[in-house]
């Protein structure tokens, strides 16, 4: 069975990855900070919010596992799309909103459904505040490498890939 930090690395790994796609594909500067806090309040509400309405006992392991899959697939298809929007004030203010609340929403799936696998020890307060630390730096850490991947990877098929990659690797280790 996972330690309580072990547990907090483990449903955090997708805010890295997410974050590091996100930063190869959005060259939003404002992102720094906003998008780690988005996904740390998220995960945290999420770890917070399974338990307390037993999303991991209401629904079946297969109906959990569905609905965190389609969840990945969405924010995949959505970051896919995001570059490919036309410029404009508007089109950018709802990019932004996207990866700022939608994306972080979607990936926090897991977090809402990982009730089962809570360390007996740990209360839920200090689980959900553990979960959006280490979402908070671990999708900073993401931002950066991708920050530096972005200079180096060019196409928009490289990207692509790279982000479905980042995704996969998430969703088996988150």
């Amino acid at each position: 069975m996972l330690n309580l930090s072990e547990y907090s690395l483990l449903l955090g790994a997708d805010s890295a990855c997410a974050a590091l796609a996100i930063r190869i594909h959005v060259r939003d500067e404002g992102l720094k900070w906003q998008l780690p806090l988005a996904f740390a309040v998220s995960d945290g509400l999420g770890s917070f919010l399974g338990p307390i309405a037993r999303a991991g006992q209401s629904f079946g392991p297969n109906v959990a596992q569905t609905i965190t899959l389609t969840a990945y697939v969405v924010a995949i298809g959505t970051l896919l799309i995001i570059p490919k929007w036309p410029p404009g004030k508007h089109a950018a203010w709802l990019r932004r909103m996207i990866v700022l609340i939608g994306i972080p929403v979607l990936l926090s799936t897991d977090n809402f459904f990982a009730a089962k696998a809570f360390p007996p020890l740990g209360t839920l307060g200090i689980v959900a505040a553990m979960t959006a630390i280490s979402s908070y730096v671990m999708s900073f850490l993401g931002l950066a490498v991708g920050n530096a991947m972005r200079m180096h990877v060019g196409r928009f098929g490289w990207r692509a890939l790279a982000s479905v990659v980042l995704f996969a690797i998430a969703r088996v280790i988150g």
